[in-house]
């Protein structure tokens, strides 16, 4: 679910969007939440390949 379920607060936003129909401001928080996530994961891995290299 790339994550969402880790942020409680965005989850209820989320929700709270859906609860009111309004399916605009949900893309935006599902996609925005994608994109902290997806960017978080690249740099973890490039750190991961800078500090532990290949053995």
């Amino acid at each position: 679910m790339l994550g969402i379920l880790g942020i409680p607060t965005l989850g209820f936003y989320i929700d709270s969007a859906f609860g009111f129909l309004r399916f605009d401001v949900a893309l935006i928080l599902i996609a925005v939440s994608a994109f902290l996530t997806l960017s978080a994961d690249a740099v973890s891995r490039r750190l991961r390949l800078r500090f532990l290299p290949l053995q």
